[in-house]
């Protein structure tokens, strides 16, 4: 690989990084956040309140995924990238500075949920603009692999995060952290973001001259010239939405509700599918690059749709590690989708609205279908039969996945 692209690499791995970072310590750190900022005297409700303004930051996403993407069409990647970067590590830091209830009151929460809003929309065009600039960029033969880079961020992140908090958690005990440790590893970001932007701004300007008319926005163009790309884009990402939040982060804690593994501290049981997570969605690039996207997002789909039940149906009868390798193997055929899929979006929609149509239709599916799984599981705990409906979340969403590709056979660009 040219050395010239080390530095393109690297500060589009960091950006995912940054904001799954920080997905992880704030998921993790809830306990702590919500003693620090919604004291009301009954912890469970104070936790509802630290979970509902995180679920708030995922609303802003579609709008985020707008603003980026009219910013990243009309004025060139490199600029988006840049300012997203420093304000993702800036309102990250921010939430470890802000002063408890018990000093500044109901200003406490309000700011809470103002940075967290702040970082929904700023990580809206993390992922779109990661993607596209690496596939506008590097060579051909790299493209499939090295887009596979943004996802890898994704994974690496929460993995820090959950190795961090688990290391601080075991030193410090049962119960929430002292209030300077919580804050610590937000505070993490500002070097992290700070780095990330040198190296983006130091890269050249990947992006093609706009082709629309100055008097036609980006989006409307999109909707209205390429709405079934967009449906067809939207689709494409439900499973790798649905799977990543459901088999890298709320796994385990169906796991445990369901009495299969401890429930105290269920984190550890996403370390090891994190550590294999990320080499195979590099491997899983390596094929989109060598097969052709499609492919690989439909083999991972198909993955899904013939073995995610009878996975279930195993699990109660396999002592730990069986459970484990269960847990593994789920890992391996998200992988399939999560390294394909940056690939397959940006060779989907044409380079004058290619930002947008990629960051509209990823944003919208993780905010309707990725930030609902945790919910929606935890309400299938809840009911009889929850294997079975857990399992037709998970396999419908591989359906729709697998339609996509076939909707979008022969317009996905070899060379976006």
């Amino acid at each position: 690989m040219d050395r010239r692209l080390i530095p393109l690499v690297l500060g589009c791995f960091l950006g995912t990084f940054l904001e799954w970072y920080d997905y992880a310590l704030y998921s993790y750190l809830a306990t702590s956040i919500s003693v620090a900022f919604f004291p009301t005297g009954d912890a469970s409700v104070a936790l509802m309140e630290t979970f509902a303004v995180f679920a708030l930051s995922f609303l802003v996403r579609p709008l985020g995924g707008m603003f980026w993407g009219y910013i990243g069409d009309r004025f060139g990647r490199k600029l988006s990238l840049s300012a997203s970067i420093l304000l993702i590590s800036c309102s990250t830091a921010c939430i470890g500075l802000i002063p408890g209830y018990r000093t500044i009151g109901v200003y406490a929460p309000a700011l809470l949920l103002f940075f967290r809003l702040l970082q929904g929309l700023s990580a809206a065009g993390e992922y779109a603009g990661a993607a596209i600039i690496l596939a506008e960029t590097v060579p051909a033969r790299l493209r499939g692999v090295l887009t596979a880079v943004v996802p890898a961020g994704e994974a690496m992140g929460l993995l820090a995060g959950a190795c961090l908090i688990f290391g601080v958690s075991a030193l410090s005990g049962t119960g929430p952290l002292q209030d300077w440790m919580w804050r610590a590893p937000f505070l993490v970001s500002v070097p992290l973001g700070l780095v990330a932007f040198f190296l983006r701004r130091n890269v050249f300007e990947t992006a093609p001259a706009p082709a629309l008319p100055h008097d036609v926005a980006p989006l409307r163009h999109l909707v209205s010239q390429h709405s079934r790309i967009l449906l067809i884009g939207m689709m494409a990402a439900v499973l790798d939405a649905v799977g990543f939040y459901f088999v890298l982060t709320f796994l385990p804690t169906f796991l445990a509700s369901a009495g299969l593994i401890a429930a105290h501290n269920p984190v550890k049981w996403e370390i090891l599918p994190l550590l294999i997570f990320v080499p195979a969605v590099m491997g899983a690039g390596f094929l989109a690059g060598r097969w052709g996207a499609g492919k690989v997002l439909a083999l991972s789909a198909l993955c899904f749709i013939l073995f995610y039940l009878p996975l279930l149906w195993v699990m109660p009868y396999l002592p730990s590690g069986g459970i484990l390798a269960c847990e593994l193997l789920l890992a391996a055929f998200l992988a399939l989708a999560d390294g394909a899929l940056p690939f397959f979006l940006a060779g989907l929609f044409p380079a004058e609205v290619r930002y947008s149509g990629f960051a509209v239709s990823f944003n919208l599916s993780n905010t309707i279908f990725g930030g609902t799984t945790p919910l929606v599981m935890t309400l299938f705990g809840h009911l009889k039969h929850a294997y079975v409906l857990s399992a037709g979340w998970i396999i419908g969403a591989a359906c729709l996945t697998l339609l996509a590709v076939y909707m979008a056979s022969n317009r996905v660009n070899a060379t976006p």
